[in-house]
């Protein structure tokens, strides 16, 4: 796959790579019969969803439960495929949360739907006979799925899905799932290819570990999230700005996200951007910070950063929106900005949300923002750097997953600079902004509209009967080909190790460091950074200052590096220091 438009990829051997959902998809459905559709459908058809959120039913719409599985649900129910949807529950104590769950769920409306307890998923696989369950994540519950099947004598398939790989859960599930009793038709759906390729590699790592040849027998594939274009779509901006008590006749650029700096993005950069945006574009121009308020403390922090920058009456912060709000912000707003900085996201649904409301996205050039904000098209992407780690940290199964998160999102730099340089470009040509904005909307009724995504999903759903019907082999081995696949020498001890390749690039000694005009006022001042004590523990606090003022004159990295390397000091520490300054505005990379 190219990465410049996603769709699907399969493992198996009749399985190709479709470089775009709409034109391969479409000459099966233009070609399809009634038929067609016969073979792809049983008199009833059963799915069996696995508890959408472990512990807790926390909101009556699907699309706001955990890891994006209402997504994917809502995209099996676009296949067409079932009659009947049951939904298990964790507990006796969650029955009539889930019945009233479902019944709020129009789109679950063309389907039988009833809820059953987990407690029964033994004897209910035997008494309805399903075709296939859905794990909404991959986890141990995938292997128990294959043992409870090879016990029970069914006949059952496995949908689990990929959301988030960097928590050390994920290796456990795949290092289970190797050894379960899963069967090639089975599938794992990673929802960008960045996920699929980190699959992949995290196989190699285990292979290495362990040194066996563990197999991938379940097939994988890459569907993307679909989101509702109906819904998330332009409107009138005069009267969003008035549902959200805004003025209209201000300019507004929208980052919605969790306010956590630990599995979100670090809001400072976005600030320091806006800072030097709102330069060149005039007070005419707002920010909007939104989002769930998940850490308290930080979103406070981010209220003392602004006070401190002196811009707190040009930011708007928008905690806990609900549905309709976020949908008024995209549509009240000109430019969106996504600057992820985390291993923990593979996708990035409100990017996507925005390009569907007509809003261009300003993104990290990072993960699966890759494959959906197309560079000049859609939105603009920005260098993102990080890291290669040899002694920090060293296998992230020994450290706190909220603490690892921290750790290595703040050494992974989105460029300041050149986030507020393409800011400014869409914020000052008209014209260009408006073009992307059209090829956005574009991008995502035709790529990221559940109906489209549902249609993929059905074509990789049905692809052995329908293969089989027109006497076609499928009796390959599925792992063969994925098996091909899995590097043999990955080292993902570290997430810098697994997740590298999720950035633009590592800076190199021939990068030319520049201090800002921020991180000139902090060698005067102290800055409000945000810092635990576990950062301070892997940063050389002490080098920041002495850094900024080797590179007052842009200085090559190398030599930099060389002359604080010189102290003594631990390189990788050393680098960890510049990453961060670079990451926080402070030096600027390669200024034009």
């Amino acid at each position: 796959m190219s990465g410049a438009r996603p769709g699907i990829l399969m493992g198996h051997k009749y399985g190709l790579v479709f470089t775009g959902l709409t034109d391969d998809l479409d000459h099966h459905s233009r070609n399809s019969t009634p038929q067609d559709d016969d073979v792809t459908r049983s008199l009833t058809r059963r799915l069996a969803i696995l508890p959408m959120v472990v512990g807790s039913v926390q909101k009556s719409d699907f699309r706001g439960a955990v890891f994006g599985s209402g997504y994917m649900l809502r995209s099996l129910i676009e296949t067409r495929l079932y009659d009947e949807v049951h939904f298990f529950a964790p507990l006796l104590a969650h029955q009539g949360a889930y019945e009233r769950m479902v019944a709020d769920v129009p789109w679950l409306r063309s389907v039988r739907v009833s809820v059953h307890q987990m407690l029964h998923l033994h004897k209910e696989v035997v008494t309805h006979d399903y075709d296939l369950v859905f794990a909404p994540t991959f986890s141990p519950e995938v292997a128990g799925l294959a043992s409870l099947r090879k016990a029970t004598g069914t006949d059952f398939r496995i949908l689990s899905v990929i959301y988030s790989i960097s928590y050390p859960d994920t290796e456990t599930a795949m290092l289970l799932n190797m050894h379960a009793p899963l069967r090639d038709d089975d599938l794992l759906n990673c929802t960008s290819e960045s996920g699929f390729t980190i699959m992949l590699a995290l196989a190699g790592h285990l292979r290495k570990r362990f040194g066996v040849p563990l197999p991938l027998t379940l097939d994988m594939a890459v569907v993307p999230y679909g989101i509702d274009t109906e819904e998330f779509c332009p409107g009138d901006r005069d009267q969003a700005c008035a549902f959200l008590g805004l003025d209209a006749g201000t300019r507004y650029i929208l980052s919605l996200g969790r306010f956590s700096v630990v599995d979100k993005f670090d809001i400072g950069p976005v600030i320091e951007a806006f800072v030097r945006a709102r330069q060149r574009l005039g007070g005419s121009w707002k920010l909007i910070l939104a989002g769930a308020a998940a850490h308290g403390t930080y979103l406070e922090w981010v209220k003392l950063l602004l006070m401190r920058r002196g811009i707190d009456d040009a930011v708007i912060i928008r905690p806990d929106v609900s549905d309709a709000e976020k949908v008024a912000l995209y549509r009240a707003s000109e430019i969106f900005v996504a600057p992820s900085d985390n291993p923990q996201e593979t996708f990035g649904l409100t990017a996507i949300e925005a390009m569907s409301c007509n809003v261009p996205v300003v993104a990290a050039d990072w993960d699966g923002y890759k494959e959906s904000v197309v560079h000049g098209e859609t939105g603009l992407r920005v260098p993102t750097y990080m890291p290669r780690f040899t002694s920090i940290l060293p296998d992230r199964k020994l450290i706190d997953n909220s603490l690892m998160h921290l750790l290595v999102a703040q050494t992974v730099a989105v460029d300041v600079a050149r986030l507020a340089e393409a800011i400014i470009l869409l914020g000052s040509d008209e014209p260009y902004r408006l073009r992307l904005a059209e090829g956005a909307r574009q991008r995502a009724t035709n790529v990221y509209d559940v109906r489209q995504v549902g249609a993929a999903l059905r074509h990789v759903l049905t692809i052995r009967e329908i293969m089989a019907a027109e006497g076609n082999d499928t009796t390959g081995d599925a792992g063969e080909t994925l098996d091909n696949l899995v590097p043999d020498t990955s080292d993902a001890s570290s997430l810098w190790d697994l997740f590298g390749d999720f950035a633009t690039r590592s800076l190199v000694g021939a990068d030319t460091l520049v201090t800002s005009e921020y991180g000139t006022a902090g060698l005067a001042e102290t800055l409000p950074v945000y810092l635990t004590p576990e950062m301070e523990e892997l940063l050389y606090l002490d080098l920041v200052r002495p850094i900024c003022r080797a590179c007052v004159t842009a200085s090559p990295l190398e030599g930099v590096r060389a002359a604080l390397l010189m102290s003594g000091r631990d390189p990788d520490r050393v680098d960890y220091t510049i990453y961060w300054a670079v990451k926080q505005g402070l030096l600027d990379v390669n200024p034009t």
